[in-house]
Protein backbone atom coordinates (compact mmCIF):
# COMPACT_ATOMS: atom_id res chain seq x y z
CA UNK A 1 0.00 0.00 0.00
CA UNK A 2 1.50 3.49 -1.08
CA UNK A 3 1.52 6.55 1.34
CA UNK A 4 -0.86 8.09 -0.02
CA UNK A 5 -3.17 5.24 0.77
CA UNK A 6 -2.15 4.92 4.44
CA UNK A 7 -4.77 5.94 7.21
CA UNK A 8 -3.24 7.99 8.87
CA UNK A 9 -5.88 8.14 11.91
CA UNK A 10 -9.43 6.20 12.09
CA UNK A 11 -12.23 7.74 14.22
CA UNK A 12 -15.75 5.80 14.42
CA UNK A 13 -18.52 6.85 16.34
CA UNK A 14 -16.99 9.41 18.90
CA UNK A 15 -19.15 11.01 21.12
CA UNK A 16 -18.15 13.68 23.64
CA UNK A 17 -20.94 14.25 26.68
CA UNK A 18 -20.61 16.90 28.82
CA UNK A 19 -22.41 16.37 32.31
CA UNK A 20 -24.51 19.13 33.64
CA UNK A 21 -24.98 19.88 37.39
CA UNK A 22 -27.42 21.88 38.91
CA UNK A 23 -25.22 22.04 42.41
CA UNK A 24 -21.70 21.45 43.85
CA UNK A 25 -23.45 18.55 45.42
CA UNK A 26 -26.12 17.27 43.09
CA UNK A 27 -25.77 14.59 40.52
CA UNK A 28 -25.24 15.09 36.76
CA UNK A 29 -28.66 16.10 34.92
CA UNK A 30 -28.15 15.49 31.88
CA UNK A 31 -25.70 16.74 29.66
CA UNK A 32 -24.42 18.21 26.38
CA UNK A 33 -23.42 16.60 23.64
CA UNK A 34 -20.70 18.39 22.11
CA UNK A 35 -19.96 15.62 19.34
CA UNK A 36 -22.06 12.84 18.25
CA UNK A 37 -21.00 9.51 16.67
CA UNK A 38 -18.62 11.04 15.11
CA UNK A 39 -16.76 8.97 12.57
CA UNK A 40 -13.99 9.74 9.64
CA UNK A 41 -10.50 8.35 8.54
CA UNK A 42 -7.87 10.88 7.90
CA UNK A 43 -5.10 9.54 5.28
CA UNK A 44 -1.37 9.67 5.82
CA UNK A 45 0.26 12.76 4.13
CA UNK A 46 -3.56 14.17 3.32
CA UNK A 47 -5.52 17.24 5.23
CA UNK A 48 -9.26 16.96 6.53
CA UNK A 49 -10.66 20.29 7.06
CA UNK A 50 -13.61 20.16 9.61
CA UNK A 51 -15.90 23.22 9.15
CA UNK A 52 -18.98 24.82 10.84
CA UNK A 53 -20.78 27.31 12.74
CA UNK A 54 -19.27 27.89 16.59
CA UNK A 55 -19.74 25.37 18.81
CA UNK A 56 -20.72 22.72 16.48
CA UNK A 57 -18.10 20.15 18.27
CA UNK A 58 -15.29 20.98 16.36
CA UNK A 59 -12.13 22.11 18.60
CA UNK A 60 -14.03 19.10 20.87
CA UNK A 61 -13.36 16.63 18.24
CA UNK A 62 -9.44 17.58 17.94
CA UNK A 63 -8.92 18.00 21.84
CA UNK A 64 -9.94 14.47 22.33
CA UNK A 65 -7.35 13.26 19.39
CA UNK A 66 -4.51 15.41 21.51
CA UNK A 67 -5.67 13.53 24.74
CA UNK A 68 -7.45 16.72 26.19
CA UNK A 69 -10.46 15.41 26.61
CA UNK A 70 -11.41 12.02 27.33
CA UNK A 71 -14.27 10.18 24.82
CA UNK A 72 -17.54 9.46 26.18
CA UNK A 73 -17.44 7.18 23.86
CA UNK A 74 -16.25 5.40 20.32
CA UNK A 75 -13.05 4.03 19.05
CA UNK A 76 -9.60 5.91 17.64
CA UNK A 77 -7.61 3.61 15.83
CA UNK A 78 -3.99 4.50 15.54
CA UNK A 79 -1.45 2.54 13.97
CA UNK A 80 -3.44 -0.74 13.56
CA UNK A 81 -4.37 -0.29 17.21
CA UNK A 82 -7.28 0.69 18.97
CA UNK A 83 -6.97 3.35 21.48
CA UNK A 84 -7.51 1.90 25.33
CA UNK A 85 -9.41 5.62 26.93
CA UNK A 86 -10.07 3.34 30.23
CA UNK A 87 -5.86 3.13 30.42
CA UNK A 88 -3.76 6.16 32.18
CA UNK A 89 -1.49 5.88 29.22
CA UNK A 90 -4.48 6.89 26.54
CA UNK A 91 -3.41 10.63 26.45
CA UNK A 92 0.43 10.30 26.05
CA UNK A 93 -0.17 7.26 23.39
CA UNK A 94 -2.04 9.96 21.52
CA UNK A 95 0.21 12.78 22.33
CA UNK A 96 3.03 11.00 20.59
CA UNK A 97 1.10 10.51 17.37
CA UNK A 98 -1.31 14.23 17.23
CA UNK A 99 0.13 17.67 18.37
CA UNK A 100 -2.26 20.84 18.19
CA UNK A 101 -1.29 24.06 16.82
CA UNK A 102 -3.38 26.63 18.55
CA UNK A 103 -5.72 29.40 17.50
CA UNK A 104 -3.40 32.18 20.11
CA UNK A 105 -0.02 31.14 19.57
CA UNK A 106 0.33 33.87 22.05
CA UNK A 107 -1.80 32.25 24.91
CA UNK A 108 0.43 28.94 24.48
CA UNK A 109 3.84 30.27 25.24
CA UNK A 110 4.97 30.80 28.67
CA UNK A 111 6.42 34.78 28.82
CA UNK A 112 9.10 34.13 31.21
CA UNK A 113 10.50 31.65 28.85
CA UNK A 114 12.33 31.85 25.50
CA UNK A 115 10.80 30.82 22.58
CA UNK A 116 13.88 28.48 22.22
CA UNK A 117 13.42 26.81 25.90
CA UNK A 118 9.42 26.76 25.10
CA UNK A 119 10.13 24.40 21.68
CA UNK A 120 13.13 22.33 23.56
CA UNK A 121 9.96 21.14 26.20
CA UNK A 122 8.73 18.48 24.35
CA UNK A 123 11.83 17.19 23.85
CA UNK A 124 12.35 16.87 27.64
CA UNK A 125 9.09 15.60 28.19
CA UNK A 126 9.99 12.70 25.54
CA UNK A 127 13.43 12.47 26.88
CA UNK A 128 15.15 13.05 23.61
CA UNK A 129 18.76 11.92 23.61
CA UNK A 130 20.27 14.19 21.29
CA UNK A 131 21.61 17.60 21.37
CA UNK A 132 18.48 19.52 22.15
CA UNK A 133 20.13 22.76 21.72
CA UNK A 134 20.95 21.53 18.23
CA UNK A 135 17.11 20.08 17.33
CA UNK A 136 15.89 23.25 18.49
CA UNK A 137 18.09 25.22 15.79
CA UNK A 138 16.84 22.16 12.90
CA UNK A 139 13.12 23.14 14.54
CA UNK A 140 13.46 26.50 13.75
CA UNK A 141 14.97 26.67 10.54
CA UNK A 142 11.85 24.24 9.40
CA UNK A 143 9.64 26.74 10.45
CA UNK A 144 11.31 29.42 8.72
CA UNK A 145 12.83 31.11 11.56
CA UNK A 146 16.40 32.53 12.13
CA UNK A 147 18.88 30.71 14.87
CA UNK A 148 19.16 34.28 16.55
CA UNK A 149 15.67 34.60 17.40
CA UNK A 150 15.84 31.52 19.71
CA UNK A 151 17.10 33.57 22.96
CA UNK A 152 14.14 36.23 22.18
CA UNK A 153 10.65 36.05 24.31
CA UNK A 154 7.49 35.94 22.89
CA UNK A 155 6.12 39.16 23.15
CA UNK A 156 9.17 40.16 20.73
CA UNK A 157 7.42 38.60 17.91
CA UNK A 158 4.70 38.93 15.49
CA UNK A 159 1.59 36.95 15.84
CA UNK A 160 2.76 35.27 11.93
CA UNK A 161 6.29 34.14 14.00
CA UNK A 162 4.39 33.03 17.10
CA UNK A 163 2.44 30.87 15.19
CA UNK A 164 5.36 29.71 13.54
CA UNK A 165 7.06 28.97 16.87
CA UNK A 166 3.96 27.22 17.73
CA UNK A 167 4.43 24.83 14.82
CA UNK A 168 7.88 24.44 15.57
CA UNK A 169 6.99 23.39 18.92
CA UNK A 170 4.42 20.83 17.83
CA UNK A 171 7.02 19.05 15.61
CA UNK A 172 9.28 18.77 18.65
CA UNK A 173 7.53 15.61 19.07
CA UNK A 174 7.74 14.44 15.81
CA UNK A 175 3.84 13.49 15.34
CA UNK A 176 2.39 12.17 12.53
CA UNK A 177 -0.64 14.11 12.59
CA UNK A 178 -1.15 18.30 13.33
CA UNK A 179 -4.83 19.12 14.63
CA UNK A 180 -4.76 22.97 13.76
CA UNK A 181 -7.39 24.33 15.42
CA UNK A 182 -7.79 27.92 13.29
CA UNK A 183 -4.31 28.36 12.96
CA UNK A 184 -4.51 31.69 11.10
CA UNK A 185 -8.09 33.29 11.94
CA UNK A 186 -5.49 36.01 14.48
CA UNK A 187 -3.52 36.73 11.59
CA UNK A 188 -3.52 39.03 8.98
CA UNK A 189 -4.19 38.25 5.42
CA UNK A 190 -0.79 38.16 3.63
CA UNK A 191 0.68 36.19 7.02
CA UNK A 192 -2.52 34.11 6.99
CA UNK A 193 -0.91 32.96 3.49
CA UNK A 194 2.51 32.59 4.54
CA UNK A 195 1.57 30.41 7.24
CA UNK A 196 -0.33 27.91 5.05
CA UNK A 197 2.36 27.61 2.57
CA UNK A 198 4.68 26.59 5.24
CA UNK A 199 1.86 23.84 6.46
CA UNK A 200 1.57 22.89 2.63
CA UNK A 201 6.06 22.62 2.52
CA UNK A 202 6.06 20.58 5.64
CA UNK A 203 2.84 18.22 5.18
CA UNK A 204 5.10 17.67 1.14
CA UNK A 205 8.69 16.97 2.73
CA UNK A 206 7.14 15.13 6.12
CA UNK A 207 3.93 13.42 4.87
CA UNK A 208 2.63 15.47 8.12
CA UNK A 209 -1.99 14.66 8.25
CA UNK A 210 -3.63 17.10 9.32
CA UNK A 211 -7.23 17.60 10.71
CA UNK A 212 -7.23 21.64 9.93
CA UNK A 213 -10.35 23.32 11.48
CA UNK A 214 -11.22 26.81 10.19
CA UNK A 215 -14.49 28.96 9.41
CA UNK A 216 -12.44 29.99 6.78
CA UNK A 217 -13.57 28.26 3.47
CA UNK A 218 -11.03 29.97 1.46
CA UNK A 219 -8.54 28.81 3.44
CA UNK A 220 -10.00 25.24 3.73
CA UNK A 221 -10.18 25.05 -0.38
CA UNK A 222 -6.62 26.27 -0.26
CA UNK A 223 -5.32 23.78 1.88
CA UNK A 224 -7.45 20.78 2.15
CA UNK A 225 -8.34 17.51 0.13
CA UNK A 226 -11.13 16.25 2.29
CA UNK A 227 -13.48 18.24 4.06
CA UNK A 228 -16.73 17.14 6.66
CA UNK A 229 -19.16 19.79 7.82
CA UNK A 230 -20.77 19.86 11.12
CA UNK A 231 -23.82 20.97 12.46
CA UNK A 232 -24.55 20.46 16.20
CA UNK A 233 -22.19 18.02 16.57
CA UNK A 234 -22.93 15.97 13.26
CA UNK A 235 -20.97 15.33 10.26
CA UNK A 236 -23.82 16.01 7.90
CA UNK A 237 -21.45 16.57 4.74
CA UNK A 238 -18.77 14.37 3.93
CA UNK A 239 -16.10 14.07 0.61
CA UNK A 240 -13.48 15.26 -1.51
CA UNK A 241 -13.37 19.08 -1.38
CA UNK A 242 -14.24 19.76 -5.20
CA UNK A 243 -17.46 17.74 -4.56
CA UNK A 244 -18.48 18.89 -1.34
CA UNK A 245 -17.88 22.87 -2.70
CA UNK A 246 -19.11 22.05 -6.24
CA UNK A 247 -21.70 19.42 -6.17
CA UNK A 248 -22.98 20.33 -2.63
CA UNK A 249 -26.16 18.47 -1.70
CA UNK A 250 -26.66 19.43 2.06
CA UNK A 251 -28.71 22.45 2.93
CA UNK A 252 -26.57 23.39 5.28
CA UNK A 253 -23.22 23.61 3.73
CA UNK A 254 -25.12 25.33 0.79
CA UNK A 255 -25.78 27.93 3.32
CA UNK A 256 -22.23 27.88 4.63
CA UNK A 257 -21.04 28.46 0.60
CA UNK A 258 -23.77 31.20 0.05
CA UNK A 259 -22.82 33.11 3.32
CA UNK A 260 -18.98 33.24 1.99
CA UNK A 261 -17.36 34.74 -0.99
CA UNK A 262 -16.60 32.53 -3.80
CA UNK A 263 -13.65 30.49 -3.26
CA UNK A 264 -13.63 27.95 -5.57
CA UNK A 265 -14.02 28.30 -9.87
CA UNK A 266 -17.19 26.77 -11.11
CA UNK A 267 -18.64 27.29 -7.57
CA UNK A 268 -22.25 28.03 -7.77
CA UNK A 269 -23.70 30.97 -5.98
CA UNK A 270 -26.95 30.13 -4.47
CA UNK A 271 -28.67 32.87 -1.80
CA UNK A 272 -29.65 31.13 1.08
CA UNK A 273 -31.56 32.23 3.80
CA UNK A 274 -31.53 30.41 7.00
CA UNK A 275 -34.31 31.69 9.46
CA UNK A 276 -34.11 31.06 13.69
CA UNK A 277 -31.38 30.00 16.10
CA UNK A 278 -28.68 27.49 15.97
CA UNK A 279 -30.65 25.09 18.74
CA UNK A 280 -28.20 24.14 21.58
CA UNK A 281 -26.81 20.82 21.65
CA UNK A 282 -28.42 20.10 24.97
CA UNK A 283 -31.53 19.79 24.00
CA UNK A 284 -31.31 19.17 20.08
CA UNK A 285 -34.58 18.85 17.94
CA UNK A 286 -35.91 15.59 16.85
CA UNK A 287 -35.30 14.30 13.53
CA UNK A 288 -32.63 15.83 11.37
CA UNK A 289 -30.92 18.84 13.31
CA UNK A 290 -31.29 21.06 10.98
CA UNK A 291 -34.40 21.19 9.66
CA UNK A 292 -35.50 24.11 12.31
CA UNK A 293 -33.84 26.10 9.89
CA UNK A 294 -33.89 24.09 6.76
CA UNK A 295 -35.70 25.69 3.74
CA UNK A 296 -36.69 22.70 2.05
CA UNK A 297 -37.81 20.61 5.46
CA UNK A 298 -40.50 18.07 5.02
CA UNK A 299 -42.29 16.29 7.69
CA UNK A 300 -39.89 13.03 7.77
CA UNK A 301 -37.28 15.28 8.55
CA UNK A 302 -38.76 16.52 12.11
CA UNK A 303 -39.14 12.66 12.98
CA UNK A 304 -36.29 10.56 11.23
CA UNK A 305 -32.92 11.17 11.79
CA UNK A 306 -31.20 10.92 8.16
CA UNK A 307 -27.59 8.73 8.23
CA UNK A 308 -24.42 10.20 6.26
CA UNK A 309 -25.10 7.98 3.02
CA UNK A 310 -22.86 7.64 -0.40
CA UNK A 311 -24.76 9.81 -3.45
CA UNK A 312 -21.28 8.72 -5.89
CA UNK A 313 -17.41 9.13 -5.44
CA UNK A 314 -17.20 8.72 -1.57
CA UNK A 315 -19.39 12.18 -1.05
CA UNK A 316 -21.80 11.12 2.24
CA UNK A 317 -24.51 13.17 2.62
CA UNK A 318 -27.24 13.18 6.08
CA UNK A 319 -30.19 14.38 4.48
CA UNK A 320 -33.50 12.79 3.25
CA UNK A 321 -33.93 15.39 0.21
CA UNK A 322 -30.23 15.81 -0.80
Amino acid sequence: MSAANQIAITVKDLEKVFPLRRGLFSRSQGGVRAVDKVSFELKVGETLALVGESGCGKTTVARMLAGLEQPTSGSVILNGAEVDFSSRQAPRILRQEAQMVFQDPYATLDPRMTVGSSVEEPLIVRHYTGDRRERVRELFAAVSLDEEMINRYPHQFSGGQRQRIGIARALASEPKILLCDEPTSALDVSVQGQVLNLLKELQRERSISYLFISHNLSVVWHISQQVAVMYLGKIVEMGSRESVFLETAHPYTKALLAASPKVALGQKQERIMLSGEVPGPLNPPSGCRFHTRCPQASQVCREVEPQLSDVGGGHQVACHLP
